[in-house]
C-alpha cells in the first residue's frame, strides 16, 4: 500500500486484510497524521517515499520492499469483503482483477473490476496517476478474474473534499494527457473528475472521446465508462440521449449494474413497464448493487403511477432503507385518509 494521511481509514482496511496475507507493507508519501503509528501497530513493515507526482514509482517502490514475489495492492479507504485463496494456482505470468464495490452517497454501489494481483517478478505498475499493472517488458497477458471483493470508500463526498482529490488528480491526468493526447484511458479518467464534481455535460464529453478511441469493449474500463455515461446523460437531464446505452445491452446485460442503469434509463424516458421488468431483473442476492434499490424504483414507479397497494408492497420489501421507509409511510398515510 501507498497512503498518504489516511488515518480515517487504514486501521479497518489493515484488520481486513491481516489474515488473507502473509506481508503487510505500507509506504507513507508523507503523512502528517498519525498514519504511520497505525500501521505500525498493525503489524506493517513502513517505510517512507518522497512524493513525485507519480503513482506508479510509489507503487512499485512499495512492491520492491515486499519478501515475497506475489503482490496485492490495496488503497487504505478500502476493506476486503471476501477473499477465496484458489487464486494460489494462478500462473506467474498472469494477473488477477478483483471486483471494487465503489461506495457513493446516493447509496448506488457502482462496480468495477480493477486489476491488483501480480507477481512482481514479470509486472510492474506503469502510468503517473490511475496506474495500471503491465509486463515489465511489455506485450500482452491474461487477466484473471479472481473470487475477492473489496469495498471502497473513497467517492463519498466527505473523503473527496477532505483529500482535495479531484483536482489533484485533473492535474495529474492533464498533464498525462499532453504527452499521450489520445489515449482513452485517461479521457475516462478526467471525465470521471467531472463526474464527482457533477459537471456532468463535460463529463459526457470525456466519456464520449474515450469511446470513441477505444473499441475493445472487453475492457473493464470501457464497461464503466458506458455506466458512468448513462448516469452523466440522466443527471444532466439528457434522458433521450441516454439510450445509447442500450447499443451495448448485447455486451453488458449480464452486470447486474447495467440492467439496473437500464431501468433508470426507461424510467426517465416514461416507458415504466420497460424501467420495471429490468428492475426486477436486478432484484437478488449479487455484490453489485444493495437488494433494496431496484425494489426500492419499483415502488415509485408504482406510488407515482397512484397503485399505492404496489408501491406500499415494493416499500417494505427494501427494509430498513430511510427513504423507502419515509415513503412506505407516506404511501400509508395516503390510504387511510384518500
Amino acid at each position: 500500500m501507498i497512503v498518504k494521511n489516511e488515518a480515517r481509514f487504514l486501521g479497518g482496511c489493515l484488520l481486513s486484510a491481516a489474515s488473507h496475507v502473509d506481508e503487510i507493507i505500507v509506504v507513507d508519501t508523507g503523512s502528517t497524521d498519525n498514519t504511520k503509528q497505525i500501521a505500525l501497530e498493525h503489524g506493517a513493515k513502513v517505510y517512507d517515499f518522497a512524493w513525485v507526482d507519480d503513482f506508479a514509482a510509489a507503487k512499485n517502490y512499495a512492491a520492491g520492499q515486499a519478501t515475497y514475489n506475489l503482490i496485492l495492492s490495496l488503497d487504505a479507504d478500502e476493506v476486503i469483503l471476501s477473499f477465496d485463496k484458489g487464486f494460489l494456482t494462478m500462473p506467474d505470468t498472469e494477473t488477477g482483477s478483483i471486483l471494487i464495490r465503489n461506495m457513493h452517497d446516493s447509496g448506488v454501489c457502482f462496480t468495477e473490476r480493477i486489476t491488483r494481483l501480480y507477481d512482481k517478478r514479470f509486472f510492474c505498475f506503469k502510468g503517473r496517476i490511475h496506474e495500471q499493472i503491465a509486463r515489465i517488458n511489455g506485450g500482452t497477458h491474461e487477466i484473471i478474474e479472481l473470487p475477492i471483493v473489496i469495498e471502497h470508500f473513497g467517492y463519498s463526498r466527505d473523503v473527496i473534499d477532505s483529500k482535495n482529490k479531484i483536482l489533484r488528480n485533473r492535474r495529474l491526468l492533464l498533464s498525462a494527457l499532453e504527452t499521450s493526447p489520445d489515449d482513452p484511458y485517461y479521457l475516462y479518467q478526467i471525465g470521471k473528475t467531472y463526474f464527482a464534481e457533477k459537471d456532468y455535460s463535460v463529463a459526457v464529453d470525456y466519456f464520449e472521446k474515450t469511446l470513441i478511441k477505444e473499441s475493445d469493449t472487453r475492457l473493464d474500463y470501457i464497461y464503466n465508462c458506458v455506466l458512468c455515461l448513462g448516469y452523466a446523460l440522466i443527471n444532466s437531464g439528457q434522458y433521450d440521449r441516454a439510450v445509447i446505452v442500450f447499443n451495448f445491452v448485447d455486451l453488458y446485460q449480464k452486470h447486474q449494474a447495467f440492467r439496473f442503469l437500464l431501468g433508470h434509463i426507461c424510467q426517465n424516458n416514461g416507458k415504466f413497464s420497460e424501467a420495471i421488468k429490468w428492475f426486477e431483473s436486478c432484484v437478488g442476492d449479487f455484490d453489485e448493487l444493495p437488494r433494496y434499490l431496484p425494489l426500492y424504483n419499483i415502488g415509485v414507479i408504482f406510488e407515482a403511477a397512484g397503485v399505492l397497494d404496489s408501491a406500499v408492497k415494493y416499500y417494505e420489501l427494501c427494509g430498513d432503507y430511510p427513504k423507502a421507509l419515509e415513503r412506505g409511510r407516506l404511501v400509508r398515510n395516503a390510504l387511510r385518509n384518500p
